[in-house]
């Protein structure tokens, strides 16, 4: 059996520098250039180990435009190749390379062991690298608007499609063409993100997608699929040629790992977790469990969740139940935990899983709008209130009830709304009279609905668990260790202070408009980097302010510092360290502002752009791309900001519509009032110092 074992993999290595079919990729294709001088010599599978690191070139898979979900490509890459290397004992050296078009040729220069991305074998990348068996396969689909009218591929006549430069695309549609199709290679910005947006904004009539990409970046688009252009396609990872031993090895593991994923449902415990090297969690896209903050994923339970991964070895999965009962997700085994600020319930419990020991404790307490007559919960009678129909909260109002207290207890029902904070809206708008939510969420979130406010503790005390299956004992005992080791401890309560701090991002310093003569400390600084990326310096300035209060060594509970506030990875990406340094803090804040600016379209007037390019800089990029979708399906106008895409960026906070975005759910007030304020000094500095 080893005997045949080892023919089987020589013979797979010999046919994957040798055989294969021609296929396509909506990435960059490598074009084969002849011979590439290798400035270091590759290593195989020996020196690999005793270097005792696996250096894998990898697109920046952190700058995908999308919320990170299940089943995505980044997702499973990842976790394959941490098990491959644990298998191999060694650990990953990530080496990001920012052009797709660029990974193979790195690979052949010896700056890494091995390619891993979406990559499909072609036969021209095949004269330059060696690849593995194929990771999976795939089609390629044409899409177009819906309201092109087409229903299939030959529905489309007379258009221009869109595709990356030097793309694979480009072979599979010479092969189907028809005459009036005219393809237009795209260099800058050629990500399949922004392809999809130029059809969208009617650029291009089409352009094509990998269908393991295309099934998570479509989501929330108004784009129709036509089909798939030819026959499926191997998505495939590279070695250089002469890693025979390497090769082999990548070919023995990913056999093993797809006998092993046949079945991708399970309810294993802790040992075959460990096994699979990852942890997959259930959870909300929420402003307490899960979201993305300035290109970061973040989230209370999230942070918590991720700890315990990484200190187990484990990669984490995020399973997000869009409108869909958690617990069934669990025993179905979509997941392994649910983690999302769930109270302890017997009711729950009932059902077939267990919770943890709690990692928090809180009151729900009833908030309703503010100068209503209502002194304790006894004079709750004849008011509504309303909360999700099977939360902890409704089980303490229904004990309420029993007491004789006869209030109407009411469900969103039609409203499609499953969120605290959106009932809370419902209260400020008047809808409803009160609902119930726990302290520190209410705390919160009354720093932006002031008309609001809390009247009683309901129910003191709620323990808050992790929910795993009743028979996954092992995982149970390994959270509860983690938490009791943890709980009220350093991380924590940092960890907790980051959410829920009502202090957070309060800065002091004085009103830059009583001082005379200069607007800020660092006017000398700001002037020549403005100017260099083509921004007016009194608006950085009143950016600045707005981040930092000019306080160099402000830094918020989310991570960011300095004067522009700036996080520690994007310093690290302009290589920066020291953040604290005004100089280059704010040269790299302005120069991610204007990498900001630069994701949207040409064609918006300049002052718009800019304004997006602030919304972007404070709630990200993505977000603020979502806001101008749905501001075009409300009919508002998608390029301006004030009255239009600003009104769209606040209805992102409520899961009516962030359930359907392609970034999910965002604080949309912020991004809304940060703008708002910045625009409202840059105005008060007009005034002092007129441009010359």
């Amino acid at each position: 059996m080893r005997k045949l074992f080892y023919f089987i993999l020589v013979v797979s290595a010999f046919c994957l520098s040798s055989c294969g079919k021609e296929s396509n990729s909506s990435d960059n294709a490598q074009p084969s250039s002849g011979p590439v001088k290798t400035f270091h010599p590759p290593r195989d599978l020996v020196e690999i180990k005793s270097s005792g690191v696996l250096r894998v070139l990898s697109p920046n898979w952190d700058q995908y435009q999308y919320l990170p979900r299940e089943g995505t490509p980044a997702n499973r890459y990842r976790a394959m190749i941490s098990q491959f290397a644990d298998n191999l004992g060694v650990t990953i050296e990530w080496v990001y390379v920012d052009r797709f078009t660029e990974l193979n040729k790195q690979l052949l220069l010896g700056k890494g062991d091995l390619v891993v991305a979406n990559m499909t074998v072609t036969e021209r990348r095949k004269k330059d690298v060696a690849f593995s068996v194929p990771i999976e396969h795939i089609e390629e689909w044409l899409v177009v608007r819906p309201e092109e009218g087409m229903n299939e591929v030959n529905d489309l006549g007379l258009a221009n499609i869109v595709i990356p430069q030097d793309s694979a695309f480009k072979v599979t549609l010479e092969k189907a063409a028809k005459p009036d199709w005219n393809v237009v290679e795209k260099a800058k910005e050629a990500s399949p993100q922004a392809l999809v947006e130029d059809v969208l904004n009617g650029r291009y009539t089409a352009t094509v997608v990998d269908s393991n990409v295309g099934e998570w970046l479509l989501t929330g688009l108004n784009v129709k699929v036509l089909g798939a252009l030819g026959s499926p396609r191997d998505i495939a990872w590279a070695v250089h040629p002469k890693s025979d031993m390497l090769l082999a090895a990548l070919n023995q593991f990913i056999y093993q790992f797809q006998l092993s994923e046949t079945q991708q449902d399970h309810t294993d415990d802790w040992a075959e977790i460990v096994e699979r090297k990852t942890l997959r969690m259930i959870t909300r896209n929420s402003s307490d469990s899960y979201f993305m903050w300035r290109g970061e994923l973040m989230g209370y339970e999230y942070d918590l969740i991720k700890k315990f991964a990484d200190r187990n070895g484990l990669y984490l999965d995020v399973v997000v139940a869009d409108g869909q009962d958690m617990i069934d997700l669990l025993l179905q085994g979509k997941g392994d935990i649910i983690a999302s600020s769930q109270a302890r319930l017997a009711s729950r419990r009932a059902r077939g899983v267990e919770f943890t020991r709690p990692y928090n404790v809180v009151d729900e307490v009833l908030v309703g709008r503010s100068g209503l007559e209502l002194t304790s919960l006894d004079e709750l009678s004849g008011f509504t209130v309303m909360v999700e129909a099977n939360s902890s909260y409704r089980e303490s109002l229904l004990a309420l009830k029993a007491k004789g207290i006869d209030f109407q207890l009411m469900a969103p029902g039609d409203l499609h709304i499953t969120d605290e904070v959106d009932i809370m809206g419902l209260v400020a708008d008047g809808v409803v009279d009160f609902t119930v939510v726990d302290n520190h969420l209410a705390a919160r979130e009354l720093l932006d609905m002031p008309d609001l406010q809390v009247y009683a503790s309901v129910t003191e005390g709620v323990g808050h668990g992790w929910a795993v299956r009743k028979e996954n004992a092992e995982l149970l005992k390994r959270l509860n260790k983690y938490i009791k080791q943890h709980y009220r401890g350093l991380f924590f309560n940092v960890t907790w202070q980051k959410y829920f701090d009502t202090q957070r991002g309060q800065f002091f310093g004085r009103d830059p408009l009583e001082m005379s003569g200069q607007l800020s400390p660092y006017d000398s600084i700001v002037q020549p980097v403005a100017e260099k990326k083509g921004f007016d310096w009194r608006m950085i300035t009143a950016q600045m302010y707005q981040e930092s209060r000019f306080n160099p060594k402000a830094r918020s509970n989310m991570g960011a510092r300095g004067l522009m506030q700036v996080l520690p990875k994007t310093g690290k990406e302009h290589g920066v360290v020291d953040l604290f340094n005004p100089e280059a803090n704010i040269t790299v804040g302005v120069d991610y502002l204007d990498w900001v600016r630069d994701r949207f379209p040409k064609q918006l007037p300049p002052g718009e752009r800019v304004l997006f390019a602030l919304a972007g800089y404070n709630a990200g990029y993505g977000h603020v791309q979502d806001a101008r979708r749905l501001a075009r399906k409300k009919g508002w106008n998608p390029d301006q900001w004030f009255g239009s895409v600003e009104k769209a960026m606040v209805l992102l906070s409520q899961r009516k519509y962030y359930r359907s975005s392609r970034f999910g759910y965002v604080r949309g007030r912020e991004p809304v009032e940060y703008v708002r304020q910045i625009q409202r000094r840059y105005q008060g500095y007009q005034a002092i110092i007129p441009s010359t």
